[in-house]
Formats: structure tokens, C-alpha cells, sequence
């Protein structure tokens, strides 16, 4: 039911708007307790659609690899951890920032009102995990985003 929480928005955009951009913080975590073990090592992906037309989709290609975050350890990531530290995940590793995605949208978006949606999918579609009867650590996806106007500041 992710998806149902996260309504249809509306939004305008200033005459004097020289950019726009979507803004978004997103990560997965829990797993075991699904067979699809998602939301931490699943490869879910995020879409925006501007006016019913135009889409912009983020995507966690580095999740479920077996050194994926080991190999980012240069990057800010904590070795060493035990267990599964050294698997890639849905947009992020142990002591790692969360890296923003952004999505330059100026083109989709000319002055006036417009209608973004967001859905997030796995595989292309609706998830609707399957549970394995084990664990407690269930999927969540953690996401925040803003949609940005830039103009001038006089």
C-alpha cells in the first residue's frame, strides 16, 4: 500500500522561474522477512510524472551485489562491520550519506499549474511482498523529496 500514501500534487510554477528541479532523499531498509527480501536489497524504483506525460525514475542499480558497499569504502562507508555490511543496498551503505537524486524537470514544467505524481515499484510493478514467517526487521522505504524554483533573488 506504499504506494496509496502519496497523493497526487499539485504545484505552480513562478513566471520568473529559471529552473525546476525534483529533489529526493531516498533509501531501503529491512529485509529477511520477505521473500522478495526487499526494501534493503531490492532494487526498487521511484517515478515521477509531470502532467501525466513526462517521467523521471530513480533507480538503485548498485543494490544486491555482493561488494557493493564494500567497494564504496573509499567513499565514506564503514568496513568491517560483520554480517552483511558487505552487500550493496537500496541507496546506501553502513556510515554512508544518503546521496540525493535529483532531476532537472525545467523543460516539463513552463509557468502556470501542474500535476506530479509519485509511485514507486519493483520489477515494473506494484509491490506486494510475500512473507517468509521469519524476522522482524520488515521493508520500509525512507524517502523525502522537494520540488525546487529557482529565480532570481531581486
Amino acid at each position: 500500500e506504499y504506494n496509496t500514501k502519496h497523493p497526487d500534487v499539485s504545484f505552480e510554477i513562478d513566471a520568473d522561474t529559471s529552473r525546476v528541479e525534483i529533489f529526493s532523499v531516498i533509501s531501503g531498509h529491512g529485509s529477511g522477512t520477505t521473500n522478495e527480501n526487499c526494501a534493503e536489497f531490492c532494487n526498487h524504483t521511484h517515478h515521477y510524472t509531470i502532467d501525466g506525460a513526462q517521467e523521471h525514475v530513480e533507480a538503485h542499480s548498485g543494490v544486491n551485489t555482493w561488494y557493493g558497499c564494500r567497494d564504496q569504502t573509499h567513499l565514506g562507508g564503514v568496513p568491517n562491520q560483520f554480517g552483511t555490511w558487505i552487500f550493496g543496498r537500496a541507496g546506501w551503505c553502513a556510515g554512508m550519506d544518503v546521496h540525493p537524486w535529483v532531476a532537472d524537470i525545467t523543460a516539463d514544467a513552463a509557468p502556470g499549474t501542474h500535476s506530479m505524481e509519485y509511485r514507486s515499484y519493483l520489477e515494473g510493478q506494484d509491490y506486494t511482498p510475500t512473507w517468509t514467517g521469519q524476522g522482524d526487521y520488515n521493508p520500509e522505504i525512507r524517502m523525502s523529496s522537494w520540488l525546487i524554483q529557482y529565480a532570481p533573488t531581486n
